[in-house]
């Protein structure tokens, strides 16, 4: 039984073999990664890549006795694809079914080279600190697929067809964040239903509409932070499976009660750093699963006490170095709570936070 034991551990046990096939002097390096089911096969090539027809002809995986799935990752610093494209740094003994992983960085591409959308067992693709001036995720038809990473880019302009193709099912995560992207078209992201991240972080988006998460039911955490949005009005109100909202870094000046009718799972919310002033009550109503929020740096904020009596479940209010101008509060008990107060608070504002019984922690400072 413990011999049995052991062996089911040790195919589990990672081993990474050097490519002696790959001379990094000619600007590529290769390594192998073997466990019970996958031998990982990984190509990093820099901007000093020579290509060779010798120099990948020798790449199989080490063990001759493997016979499971073979995987190729292909990492590219500032390599001319024009000249090269991506068949040059196959294997003779591998197709494009291999390929699983496609990372590029540093890149003076304008658009994405048309071959990408044709491996269809790529999981991963990145091309990051480059030069993208645009992007049509609905070009991807790549079926397993799972992350797109197009982050610090210069893209502007996010193309979008006006016929919807096939959707991609497997797709979780999308990272657009560090961009120039001031406008998101409407139904854009409609072709990934199961899409759960979404970083548009870091942007300049001043406006977003009712449909611009339209079809985004299974999104669960979302990023738009560092922008230029002054209102939300009811641009939120498709996400009812969100649990984490990003929204701090913004030019919010107030809070309406429809703002987040629809996130009833929301459990994380940042709204810092905003020019809030007034937030309507009832504005956090619905928001019944809400664990922590955090409305820090905000000058002349008003607070309500009715503002979180429905958040039976929030356990943290951040309002670190926020002005806070009033307080409309009645002569309400305050409930039994843990409150760690680090800075000055008038006792009135207790009132707002008296129905919260799993609160443990508020945070004031600089007031």
């Amino acid at each position: 039984m413990d011999s049995v034991l052991i062996f089911f551990l040790l195919l589990m046990i990672t081993t990474v073999i050097t490519c002696s096939s790959i001379n990094e002097t000619i600007g590529c390096s290769c390594e192998q990664e073997y466990n019970a089911r996958i031998c990982t096969i990984k190509i990093n090539c820099n901007r000093m890549f020579k290509y060779e027809d010798s120099t990948l002809t020798s790449i199989k995986p080490k063990d001759s006795d493997y016979t499971g799935a073979y995987e190729l990752h292909l990492s590219f610093y500032n390599i001319d694809l024009i000249i090269y494209s991506f068949k040059n740094f196959l294997p003779p003994n591998f197709s494009k079914d291999n390929i699983k992983v496609i990372k590029m960085i540093h890149f003076e591409l304008l658009s994405i080279p048309d071959e990408v959308y044709t491996f269809d067992e790529l999981t991963q693709f990145e091309i990051s600190q480059s030069t993208l001036e645009s992007i049509d995720l609905s070009k991807f038809t790549n079926r397993n697929l799972q992350t797109i990473n197009v982050s610090d880019n210069v893209i502007t302009f996010l193309e979008h067809e006006n016929v919807i193709s096939s959707p991609i099912n497997s797709l979780k995560v999308i990272d657009l964040s560090y961009n120039f992207i001031d406008v998101l078209p409407n139904n854009y992201f409609v072709k990934f239903p199961h899409l759960q991240h979404l970083n548009l972080s870091n942007n300049f988006i001043k406006n977003l509409d009712i449909l611009s998460f339209q079809g985004m039911l299974s999104l669960q955490t979302l990023y738009l932070s560092h922008n230029k949005l002054e209102s939300l009005h009811d641009s939120l109100s498709r996400l009812e499976n969100v649990k984490e909202l990003f929204l701090d870094q913004n030019k919010i000046a107030c809070l309406k009660k429809t703002n987040f009718d629809a996130m009833t799972q929301l459990q994380k919310l940042n709204l810092s750093s905003n020019n809030i002033t007034d937030i309507e009550i009832g504005t956090f109503q619905k928001l019944r699963m809400l664990q922590i929020l955090d409305l820090s740096n905000n000058n002349n904020l008003l607070l309500n006490d009715e503002l979180f009596q429905d958040n039976i479940y929030l356990e943290s209010v951040i309002l670190s170095d926020t002005g806070i101008s009033g307080i409309k509060a009645n002569n309400s008990s305050l409930s039994s709570l843990k409150i760690n107060l680090l800075g000055r608070i008038t006792t009135s504002f207790f009132t707002i936070i008296s129905k919260c019984i799993r609160l443990f922690s508020v945070l004031v400072r600089q007031n």
